[in-house]
């Protein structure tokens, strides 16, 4: 089934018009006739009446309308989310940060999650020692807290000339240059 074909029944089923489709689409009247035919083919019934002047949906179109609308939604959002610059990092991301520290970037942390909606991120507040095996085990993708000593299993970034580090396992692209506030 071509996704083209579906999104002309949809726009012709949500606007009555086989014109109006045609104009959204920036088609002819015969290709979304002939993609409408195509569907037809595909699916195997009837999904519209035609009648002069107008378009109907068959019962068996309401249904298939019912089921296709989430399935165009959600990839008109996904077309949105990879093509919208401010969306440059997607995915998800857990950072492990002491108290003193958390309270300390809450400001760079809320912008940052402003400025990245399609990050998800995920913030754990532990002590040092807590941050540090959970990065180890895997538990978080970043931790920063006070460090002593650190694994030869992970990279560490400082951060301050406090003592406060960021540590994040080896195998993971290193962080960029981090500002000093």
């Amino acid at each position: 089934m071509d996704i083209r074909h579906i999104k002309a029944f949809y726009l012709v089923a949500t606007n009555g018009s086989l014109l109006r489709a045609a104009n959204q689409l920036k088609l002819t009247l015969p290709a979304v006739s002939i993609r409408l035919k195509k569907l037809k083919a595909d699916v195997g019934v009837k999904l519209l009446h035609h009648l002069p002047n107008k378009l109907l949906l068959t019962d068996r179109g309401r249904v298939f309308l019912e089921k296709v609308t989430p399935i165009l939604t959600a990839l008109e959002e996904a077309k949105q989310i990879v093509n919208d610059r401010n969306n440059e990092y997607v995915g998800k991301i857990s950072i492990s940060l002491s108290n003193n520290i958390a309270r300390f970037y809450a400001p760079e942390i809320a912008a940052f999650i402003r400025k990245y909606p399609g990050l998800e991120v995920t913030i754990l507040n532990r002590n040092s020692p807590e941050i540090f095996s959970t990065v180890l085990d895997g538990g978080v993708d970043i931790g920063v807290g006070i460090f002593k000593s650190v694994s030869p299993r992970i990279a560490r970034r400082k951060l301050l000339d406090s003592g406060i580090w960021v540590v994040y396992p080896r195998r993971c692209r290193s962080l960029p240059e981090a500002r000093t506030p």
